[in-house]
């Protein structure tokens, strides 16, 4: 409810979230949070599509836009993200084509992560991770 308020309601929330008796149900969790949105349109597209990788993939979109530039069959891709070429190469073509690298190089650590995210969640963490990357590479 905290990350996605308006797709959750605190009744449906209580029926597919984790709790003492029960685990997540998380493909019911997927299709709430993603189904009908970011290029999803089948029933299952929103568990499908789910993030992977080391920038976490989501959204048939994202996978569409992957398939055709790494050309391998978009059904293909869930398996391949999972693996550790796929996390990396994955990640490394997101990172291009969204010009993360001069925003990076720049400084601009929450257009990148806004960029990356669509938004600031986790923008503190983010900060302090690059920081100390900085320090690291110095």
């Amino acid at each position: 409810m905290k990350q996605w308020p308006r797709y959750f309601s605190p009744e449906y929330a209580a029926e597919v979230g984790r709790t003492d008796k029960q685990p997540a149900d998380q493909k019911a969790i997927a299709e709430a949070a993603y189904g009908g949105r970011m290029g999803n349109k089948n029933p299952g597209d929103g568990w499908r599509f789910i993030g992977r990788g080391l920038m976490q993939t989501t959204g048939r979109y994202n996978y569409e836009r992957l398939a055709e530039i790494v050309n391998r069959p978009v059904d293909s891709l869930p398996e391949w993200i999972e693996t550790r070429e796929g996390a990396a190469e994955s990640a490394a073509i997101f990172w291009h084509a969204n010009n993360c690298n001069d925003l990076a190089d720049a400084g601009a650590v929450d257009r990148c992560r806004q960029r990356i995210n669509g938004g600031l969640i986790g923008i503190d963490d983010v900060r302090a991770r690059y920081a100390t990357a900085l320090g690291l590479l110095t």
